[in-house]
């Protein structure tokens, strides 16, 4: 995706969640026990400046270089409105190219920060609006795109999650016209972009729903499944861990 799209998406899912959030602060949200509505908000808020911090500074902010509360006289919405357009300021001000801190090595540069905030926000929209509805579309290149994050960075990037979720296998994950192979192995998991000969087992569904299953935010039942399903199991675990 272009860089421009990944502003495009944190603009209007942050909207979105402005939006909608004051419909009911204060209700649960089951996938993200014991968080209300507000706490995801809050949450968002403090993660869009904490990533403001990373790129003004060119290194990780320690604690007490970004907010952490409501400023004084705003309400939780509002403080995120704030933290939103500032985020969205920040990030245009910069070429995707400049340096900036980030917490995976082999990219520092402000364009992570496109990409990974427009993720992080679509997932935070989606357990907002869910509280209240069926949620809004998500992009399906933003959906590809989340995919190959979940996989190659978070699951891939993580030997600490293989370590604690034991197990081994392949798993073929496919959507559209993209595929990425899942090798489980004891002590770290190995993710290649394309197609590999025989899969232990093979998940396959809408982009949107791939994604979200990835982050658990939709039930493997909403996709196609073929031979072990333990092994996708395994990779979803792993994940979690990696992700939590």
């Amino acid at each position: 995706m272009e860089f421009r799209g990944y502003l495009d998406h944190i603009r209007a899912d942050g909207d979105l969640i402005a939006a909608t959030a004051p419909r009911g602060l204060d209700r649960p949200v089951p996938i993200c026990p014991p968080w209300d509505v507000r706490e995801v908000v809050a949450h968002l808020a403090t993660v869009y400046d904490h990533k403001v911090m990373a790129m003004r500074l060119g290194r990780s902010p320690e604690a007490g270089e970004w907010v952490t509360d409501e400023p004084f006289g705003k309400d939780t919405v509002e403080w995120f409105a704030d933290e939103h357009a500032k985020l969205l300021a920040e990030l245009a001000a910069h070429a995707p190219s400049d340096h900036a801190w980030s917490w995976w090595e082999p990219d520092q540069t402000v364009g992570f920060w496109y990409r990974r905030m427009a993720l992080e926000t679509v997932v935070h929209r989606v357990d907002v609006e869910v509280q209240f509805g069926t949620p809004s579309a998500i992009d399906a290149q933003l959906a590809v795109d989340g995919i190959d994050e979940a996989l190659m960075i978070m699951l891939a990037g993580d030997d600490d999650a293989a370590a604690a979720v034991p197990g081994s296998g392949t798993v073929e994950v496919l959507t559209n016209d993209a595929a990425w192979s899942v090798r489980l192995e004891d002590a770290r998991t190995v993710v290649s972009p394309g197609r590999r000969t025989s899969p232990d087992a093979v998940l396959t569904g809408d982009p949107a729903e791939v994604f979200l299953y990835l982050w658990g935010r939709a039930p493997v039942d909403t996709l196609t499944r073929r031979g072990d399903e333990s092994r996708i199991a395994t990779m979803r675990s792993r994940l979690a861990a990696a992700t939590q």
